[in-house]
């Protein structure tokens, strides 16, 4: 890990959305997932919520995320329902991707707000119950012959007003994380395999030096002798 690398790292962290989300509905091709998440990451989104499929499987396309399921957290849902009333309770707004005679064009929705987008599958878009349960619905303008946009490029489309607007009220440079969430998902950023370690065996991670260099303190180095003499 190089300074230059950590301050990198801990730039991109501190500007993380955990007030924007997506959640898919029935959306469940790799590719689109994978583009879908690249997207994501690319505007600073911390998390996004996927919806299995019937088989209860979820899969990226190595290639087309281009490695972006390393920073942005993936929460799984069997229904799309439990991720609607996980982020409702959660204090988000709900907005679904979908052509009603309530939408509104998703540039007049006011994005700095605390907001879950909701995209389904190219044919089909979210389901009948999913729309009922949303508070607004968006629809991204169209003058050609096709009747939709890919899920992935309507995300992007989407998510760049979101990070417009979000820019526009400084919300990039508001940390959104509480410390010790920081302090962890930087950790696990720049040493995933010593994370795993540690959460495996129910121990602290150690701390950080402001270069990065990790600070093995004697009572983690004793944990993990105690560790190992088990083992």
């Amino acid at each position: 890990m190089t300074p230059e690398r950590f301050h990198k790292i801990k730039s991109v962290l501190q500007h993380r959305q955990t007030s924007l989300t997506v959640v898919t509905d029935g959306v469940h091709k790799t590719q689109n997932l994978s583009a879908l998440l690249r997207t994501a990451d690319a505007v600073g989104l911390d998390t996004v919520h996927v919806s299995l499929d019937d088989k209860g499987q979820y899969q990226l396309h190595r290639r087309t995320s281009g490695g972006s399921g390393q920073w942005v957290d993936v929460v799984l849902h069997e229904q799309t329902t439990q991720a609607v009333s996980t982020l409702r309770n959660s204090g988000f707004t709900i907005c679904a991707a979908h052509f009603s005679a309530q939408a509104t064009n998703y540039y007049d929705y006011d994005f700095s707000q605390p907001t879950a987008i909701i995209l389904g599958a190219e044919k089909p878009g979210i389901s009948d119950e999913i729309a009922h349960l949303a508070d607004h619905h968006l629809i991204i303008p169209m003058f050609g012959m096709v009747e939709s946009y890919n899920v992935s490029v309507a995300a992007a489309i989407i998510l760049s007003e979101a990070m417009r607007q979000r820019v526009e009220n400084d919300l990039y440079n508001q940390n959104q994380m509480t410390r010790h969430a920081f302090d962890r998902k930087l950790f696990r950023w720049c040493y995933p395999k010593l994370a795993d370690f540690c959460d495996s065996n129910n121990i602290a991670y150690p701390a950080l030096d402001k270069d990065g260099g990790i600070i093995y303190s004697e009572q983690w180095t004793q944990n993990v002798k105690a560790i190992n003499q088990r083992e």
